[in-house]
């Protein structure tokens, strides 16, 4: 081993892993969302490979909000050296770069299909009004409103006590889940980047109250078993949706801020934060996980383009015929192939900028 790995080595062993292993967590996360999404839309419902893909899915719907609440809890830290301007200044300048880059990429990758044939200003617009470049650049829309919100949400915390932040974030949560059920199954109305934080806020400030306190009063055990139960209902539930109303609207349990994800976020948040604590003593395993950490952003940003990729090689109607294991097996082979091609970027100065 070099000096430069002996000192990484030292640097990361012993720490705590704990916002690293969510960020990891989270990164496959969404992976799993994405793959298994391919199944539920092209499956008859309730066959055996759709509920495989509807559990599985449901399992992993807190990716985006845990990502949130990671934010929360590193960035709402009351900071008395850090004024406004100094925190819009090194956010905004940190996003900017990703963000024009991945949207001129997705750009080019959407207006190449065949079956894309309006590539006006009016549909250019209205794709980023709407936050609609390609399905999962949403989340890069979301940040500028929470980081611009930021430094006032600072300052409530500073001057609030713990009991108004609970009682703050528990109505959030109740007005973003009954306006995403609202919207749900009587309006469709079309998001806007100007407004998609707004239900995440809850999410941002919850992640700042868990880093600082422990509000429930559930061991391991009973988390996890609350864990299952929020996952079960949320795959049955959703079964039982789709029966009820239609496939579209019957999946409104995977919404970010639904009656269910906002629990099982929670949980994981908890259980990986508050009760995880990891401090991995062995150098290989706490270099990796640091690693891929650091990537994560970029994992997410890149790994639609690997799916892509991948059912042109495979198919889709092989990934849904066997979802037991194809879905996994698929989610961990983007996961990887992500990574490494990330952690390639990360390594050239002219890309890292755009992937961190």
């Amino acid at each position: 081993m070099n000096d430069h790995s002996l000192c990484q080595v030292e640097a990361v062993a012993g720490r705590n892993f704990s916002i690293s292993a969510l960020r990891v967590v989270s990164a496959f996360a969404v992976v799993m969302i994405h793959t298994a999404a391919d199944v539920i839309i092209n499956t008859t419902p309730f066959t055996a490979n759709w509920w495989v893909a509807t559990f599985l899915s449901s399992t992993s719907r807190f990716a985006v909000p845990v990502f949130v609440m990671i934010s929360g809890a590193l960035l709402l830290k009351p900071a008395s050296d850090d004024n406004s301007i100094c925190f819009y200044k090194k956010r905004f300048l940190r996003i900017i770069v990703p963000f024009l880059a991945w949207i001129v990429i997705y750009m080019i990758w959407v207006f190449s299909f065949p079956s894309v044939k309006d590539i006006s200003f009016k549909h250019i617009s209205w794709r980023l009004v709407t936050g609609n470049v390609y399905y999962h650049l949403w989340f890069l829309f979301l940040l500028p409103g929470l980081y611009a919100f930021t430094p006032f949400l600072r300052s409530y915390i500073r001057h609030s006590e713990t009991q108004e932040r609970d009682r703050l974030i528990a109505a959030i949560f109740v007005f973003a889940c009954a306006h995403s059920m609202v919207n749900n199954f009587f309006f469709e109305n079309e998001t806007s980047f100007l407004s998609m934080f707004v239900p995440y806020i809850g999410y941002y400030l919850c992640g700042y109250q868990l880093s600082v306190r422990d509000c429930f009063c559930l061991s391991v055990k009973q988390s996890l078993i609350a864990l299952i139960a929020v996952v079960m209902m949320m795959a049955l539930g959703t079964g039982l949706l789709v029966r009820t109303v239609d496939v579209d609207r019957g999946q409104w349990l995977f919404d970010g801020v639904s009656i269910l994800t906002i629990p099982l976020s929670i949980l994981v948040f908890r259980l990986l934060y508050r009760k995880g604590q990891f401090k991995f003593q062995e150098h290989r395993i706490a270099v990796m996980i640091e690693k891929i950490a650091a990537a994560s952003l970029g994992i997410y940003l890149v790994h639609p383009l690997i799916m892509s990729i991948l059912d042109k090689t495979v198919g889709r109607s092989f990934i849904a015929s066997y979802s037991l294991i194809t879905i996994p097996v698929s989610a961990m082979f983007v996961f990887t192939v992500s990574f490494a091609a990330i952690d390639f970027a990360l390594k050239i100065p002219i890309l890292r900028r755009t992937v961190s």
